[in-house]
């Protein structure tokens, strides 16, 4: 009897949970990541939990998202430096250092509204007297990690709208072999020649740790009066939720904590017909072999690729008059010449149009969201890896058979655009793979959503850092590669040999010896 009381105790706790998600609007970063944790909200919501979503914005909120929780806003007022605010990523190579300066100023826009909002005692207050059970963050905003401490969540657990850097993995203790595993931001395969092994060593004990540091050095001083770092507080949280699918991912050695839920809400979308407004309706109906989606996220816009480009590239559409492509086209003003086939849209419902059997494939800048949609449909992919994770992304897809890369500076080169698009639409080989790699994605056990509100339920409850933090992150170099052991075993070995070598030496010279005195 008493135990089937505590049994209905814990029941009932899981359905009255309190979460905090915290999800700020800063200025120049991809509103995939708020989309993302409002997502994530709405999971929560659906599950019967109450959810509180802390918005923390600079002057503007800058995106407006219909979201099932209650959001609590604060308002931080500070001067924006241009580059935060616009830049053309179409004209951009994106040097080791100017990734660097730029990661280097949205940091410290971040880091100057974390500082605001950590000395706001009356903000800390409030959030401490909602009395959450867990909290939870996008990791490319790290103040919500000091946020939970202040105010004294233990509970709580990371987000990653892309792939987890291995600089992080590694403080996490989960073993980060180079030789095999690309870094985020580079285009490597995991099947590397030699050459690529050495550029991802070099990176990643070089490149990135410059460039992580442009990214929380500031929240690591902003920090330092609570005795913590950012790596201290994330290796201290429970489950780390990952924006990917590990089926398209590149395998690589995780630990219990990483959950992978790549694809939130596809599998319920994907279960019935979507319905397509009406507009595009007629785009399918007149389309004789099918349809191509082209979109490039919510950063990059079509309407910012330098003009002989995007003439290159739609001039490129136009040959082939079979198909239609509709293009996300974020204005009015077309100061080009576009073909018949090709219909702009400024908003487009991207997952329904991928769950259409007639779209045959999506060009797309390689996003995680956008990856994760149309691998989850079926769809080939055209990927124009432009920064960030996309190159990495792109490389993923290719390796399982479902994607074509096209360089960015091939825009000019019509040929090049047309002879990729007849690879990747005409192509039985890409299509089958697609469609076998979406039927095990579907097949899985649990679906994505399933697995985040589970998870997030049984970290609320229990210590899960407790049971699942892996000694490996405390060991220095040397422990952590045995390279004590290593040379202990050597020396030992040496030792022992140099031993045997003398007995050796001075039995052969003793018996010289006596042989010489006996004759």
């Amino acid at each position: 009897m008493y135990r089937a009381v505590v049994l209905l105790l814990l029941l009932s706790s899981v359905e009255s949970l309190k979460f905090l998600l915290y999800n700020p609007d800063n200025p120049g970063a991809s509103k995939s990541h708020v989309i993302l944790v409002d997502k994530l909200g709405d999971l929560l919501v659906d599950a019967g939990h109450e959810v509180v979503t802390y918005m923390p914005f600079v002057n503007d909120v800058s995106f407006h998202f219909k979201r099932k929780s209650r959001t609590e806003f604060y308002n931080v007022t500070m001067d924006v430096p241009t580059i935060a605010e616009s830049s053309n990523i179409w004209q951009k190579d994106f040097e080791i250092t100017e990734i660097g300066a730029w990661m280097k100023t949205l940091s410290d826009i971040a880091t100057k509204s974390c500082e605001t909002q950590l000395n706001d005692e009356v903000l800390m207050k409030k959030l401490e007297a909602e009395k959450f059970d867990f909290a939870l963050i996008e990791y490319f905003d790290p103040c919500g990690l000091g946020i939970f401490h202040k105010i004294g969540i233990k509970r709580y657990s990371i987000v990653y709208s892309t792939q987890i850097h291995l600089i992080h993995a590694r403080h996490v203790g989960i073993p980060t072999p180079t030789s095999f595993v690309p870094e985020i931001t580079w285009s490597t395969p995991s099947k590397m020649t030699f050459f690529q092994r050495l550029w991802n060593f070099i990176c990643n004990l070089v490149v990135e740790p410059y460039l992580i540091h442009s990214h929380i050095g500031g929240f690591n001083d902003v920090f330092a009066s609570m005795g913590k770092t950012v790596y201290d507080l994330m290796a201290e949280s429970g489950f780390i939720f990952i924006n990917t699918d590990e089926y398209v991912d590149f395998p690589k050695p995780i630990s219990h904590k990483i959950v992978n839920i790549g694809g939130i809400g596809m599998k319920k979308m994907l279960s019935k017909p979507q319905t397509l407004p009406e507009k595009y309706q007629k785009v399918y109906g007149a389309a004789k072999d099918g349809v191509v989606l082209v979109s490039w996220g919510s950063l990059a816009r079509t309407v910012d690729i330098p003009q002989k480009s995007l003439q290159t590239l739609f001039d490129a559409f136009g040959d082939f008059p079979n198909v239609n492509f509709i293009v996300k086209y974020e204005s009015d003003n077309v100061t080009v010449q576009v073909p018949t086939n090709v219909f702009m849209s400024g908003w487009l419902p991207q997952p329904a149009i991928l769950a259409q059997n007639k779209t045959l494939t999506f060009m797309t800048h390689g996003g995680q969201n956008s990856v994760t949609e149309a691998t989850y449909a079926g769809v080939p992919l055209v990927v124009v890896p432009l920064f960030g994770d996309q190159p990495r992304n792109a490389e993923a897809v290719k390796e399982r058979g479902v994607a074509e890369i096209l360089k960015k500076h091939y825009l000019n080169n019509k040929k090049k655009i047309v002879e990729v698009l007849r690879n990747v639409i005409y192509s039985e080989n890409l299509q089958t793979a697609s469609n076998e790699l979406s039927h095990l994605m579907l097949s899985k056990p649990m679906s994505a959503d399933e697995r985040f509100v589970k998870h997030c339920e049984f970290g609320a409850q229990f210590d899960i850092h407790e049971h699942l933090d892996l000694h490996g992150r405390r060991l220095n170099f040397i422990q952590y590669h045995n390279l004590d052991v290593i040379a202990f075993i050597i020396g030992s070995v040496s030792l022992t040999l140099y031993i045997l070598f003398k007995r050796a030496q001075f039995y052969l010279s003793y018996s010289k010896v006596k042989k010489d005195k006996n004759e």
